[in-house]
């Protein structure tokens, strides 16, 4: 059962997702609340599997609530509501650890896909915040060739190499492990072994880190797998 709260301002968006995610047997609706405030104090006491919320949410925004919400309670992933055209807002949550992207424009869809996605450990991004995102993504390798010398990076073992790669690829942890054949629980090892040599806080930070000191090429990333829809297993 994957526990999700819901934290939006508009009550029709409420009621939306309320009655989307009903309608899925495996989820359950552990907490409703309208403003970040109510985040902090009602929802990360339950330690909610995924959390639902706006880019704003009134008192707050997304990219300055979310590294709170993983400190209180690391293993919660988070999926935000966008409006549209708002790359610059899509930059700073991918920054701050944000796993899920959707335009609130597209209404609730590939909301129960996403839901799946993020807590297997994937990365979900809805098809035209992925292309913005890519894009973003792609300018700051070339700005980051052209402009630096890579510096000296730690020393990673073939597995955390494949660990890197996976993430990049957006994988979830049970499809790294079977690629990697490790068990699901080796695979969370060895990524918390990776963001402890590279001082990083989450996967988005880990394939920023990846893409920007050459471990993933950029055309592997661009080309690998899909991050609009990742395949979950059974």
């Amino acid at each position: 059962m994957i526990n999700i709260a819901i934290a939006c301002k508009r009550g029709d968006d409420r009621e939306a997702i309320v009655a989307l995610l009903r309608k899925q047997d495996d989820f359950h609706i552990a907490c409703i609340v309208e403003d970040g405030f109510d985040v902090i104090i009602s929802v990360l006491p339950k330690q909610p599997d995924v959390i639902i919320m706006d880019f704003s949410l009134g008192d707050v925004e997304s990219p300055v609530l979310a590294p709170v919400i993983k400190r209180k309670s690391p293993s919660t992933e988070i999926i935000v509501l966008f409006p549209q055209d708002n790359r610059t807002s899509v930059e700073e949550s991918l920054k701050a650890g944000i796993s899920g992207y959707l335009i609130r424009q597209n209404g609730y869809d590939e909301l129960t896909a996403s839901i799946r996605s993020v807590y297997h450990g994937g990365l979900y991004i809805t098809g035209r915040i992925r292309d913005e995102i890519l894009d973003s993504i792609a300018a700051a390798v070339a700005a980051a060739s052209r402009e630096t010398k890579r510096g000296a990076l730690p020393e990673f073992t073939a597995t955390e190499l494949g660990i890197f790669s996976g993430i990049t690829s957006g994988c979830t942890d049970t499809e790294i492990a079977a690629s990697l054949n490790i068990s699901r629980g080796t695979v969370r090892n060895y990524i918390g072994s990776v963001k402890k040599k590279t001082g990083l806080r989450n996967r988005s930070q880990v394939i920023i880190f990846a893409l920007l000191n050459g471990i993933i090429s950029w055309e592997k990333f661009n080309g690998g797998k899909s991050l609009d829809n990742p395949e979950i297993p059974a």
